[in-house]
């Protein structure tokens, strides 16, 4: 049989378009070097093809063997834990506002529910499209986006109703950032460094949402770590680590406490703000959180919280439903999201594509961190910030960023087996040849 019409019946069992391009150099490759091994025996250029295709076996088995294996996957899974966290959040929210007889609270659950029905859209479109494809033109996004934060920055653009929390889709760019310059000399770290930086720096003016600017710091810090430990930048590690978490550790901290030492300096509410980082509980809302997580019942209503409803929706869901029902529905609620965690970076680090690895860890970290930076703010150990419980609070941006990030990761997955990363550089797999 010719190779041509070897390939014709093998590629005719693969069902996926990107799988027979993959298959196709994969198999190309095999017979290639069967060829060669063929020929410098000294066999013809025609019997050296019928052997090297005979050696591959029967076409149409080992193409239903390659379409088991080269097809899309989808992590249900995480599927079903974003579903069920998503409806308990809206469950949720709607006896909140049953509650109430208020024609407002009534509209911010249809709306909520319009959010979720978006963001869930999204989530699946993301999931079907080639992510890898999109994120290795990562400078070109990278300007695009910048172009977008300056525009609403200026006032020109605003796209979302929470001006910063677009900011955190700055973390997939830099993922991108990361893989586009790996392999190069040590000064291209500058370029996400950079394109890090100028993100945060766009949002000069908001010390209301220092806790996001401390995410991205955070996070980016942890993102750079993993690459300089897999070796993609020609950087001493032992050196160059420790002076990053040094300043990365100290340069907030130092930021933190000049408002408090020198209030004079500074907007009485953001002296104020950080001395509620120093002594927590004077704080009205952070005294009556600790109050409510303390009091309460294992299960039934404890307690009222006297807040205003946008709070009791957005910032402190975690401490009603404690109130409300007690602590065994709270607990539930927090088993739910560990699992979802577990999942996130389940999804990202058994990833052999480093695309996939770095940008999956990345999306998995700015959630994982919302969540327990949320939890935090409604046990009373943070004081109240700018922060959501992913898939779960009330917000229309935050509820379509969750979803933006979840169908990223799901798309990580689901083409797990349809990328090759080694189209770069020739791939081949030598096949040993007995002598007869």
């Amino acid at each position: 049989m010719s190779k041509k019409r070897y390939m014709e019946l093998l590629l005719e069992q693969i069902r996926n378009k990107r799988a027979k391009e993959l298959v196709a150099r994969e198999i190309n490759s095999h017979i290639e070097d069967q060829e060669e091994a063929y020929l410098s025996q000294g066999l013809s250029a025609y019997d050296a093809e019928r052997r090297a295709v005979l050696d591959m076996g029967d076409p149409v088995e080992t193409g239903v063997s390659l379409d088991a294996i080269h097809r899309p996957k989808m992590s249900w899974r995480m599927v079903i834990l974003t579903t069920i966290i998503s409806a308990l959040g809206i469950l949720m929210l709607g006896i909140m506002c049953k509650g109430t007889s208020n024609f407002t609270t009534t509209a911010l659950l249809k709306k909520q529910v319009i959010y979720l029905i978006i963001g869930f859209g999204i989530m699946l479109f993301i999931c079907k499209i080639d992510y890898s494809r999109i994120f290795q033109r990562s400078g070109i996004l990278a300007l695009i986006y910048l172009g977008f934060l300056i525009l609403q920055d200026t006032g020109f653009l605003r796209f979302f109703s929470t001006a910063t929390i677009s900011y955190l889709l700055s973390i997939p760019v830099f993922c991108g950032l990361l893989y586009k310059f790996r392999k190069r000399n040590w000064y291209h770290l500058l370029i996400p460094a950079g394109f890090m930086l100028a993100s945060i720096l766009l949002m000069h003016y908001l010390w209301l949402f220092v806790s996001y600017k401390i995410v991205l710091v955070f996070t980016s810090a942890i993102l750079v770590t993993v690459a300089i430990c897999k070796e993609w930048y020609p950087i001493r590690k032992k050196i160059f680590l420790p002076i990053l978490w040094c300043g990365i550790i100290g340069i907030p901290s130092l930021f933190l406490l000049m408002p408090y030492k020198f209030p004079n300096l500074f907007p009485p509410y953001v002296s104020a703000r950080i001395s509620n980082w120093i002594y927590p509980f004077e704080n009205m809302y952070q005294s009556m959180v600790h109050a409510v997580m303390t009091r309460s019942r294992l299960l039934g209503h404890s307690s009222t919280l006297v807040m205003d409803f946008d709070s009791l929706i957005s910032d402190y869901m975690v401490v009603n439903i404690t109130a409300r029902y007690g602590l065994i529905l709270t607990c539930i609620l927090a088993v739910l999201f560990v699992a979802f965690c577990i999942r996130l970076f389940y999804l990202a680090l058994h990833q052999k594509n480093q695309l996939g690895m770095i940008l999956g860890l990345g999306c998995s970290l700015a959630l994982t961190v919302e969540v327990l930076k949320y939890f935090l703010m409604n046990l009373g150990m943070l004081p109240m910030t700018y922060g959501f419980l992913p898939l779960f609070s009330y917000g229309g941006s935050v509820t379509i960023i969750s979803y933006i990030f979840v169908g990223i990761l799901l798309s990580i997955y689901r083409n797990q087996n349809l990328i090759d990363e080694t189209r770069q550089r020739r791939f081949r797999i030598r096949l040993k040849i007995e002598q007869e």
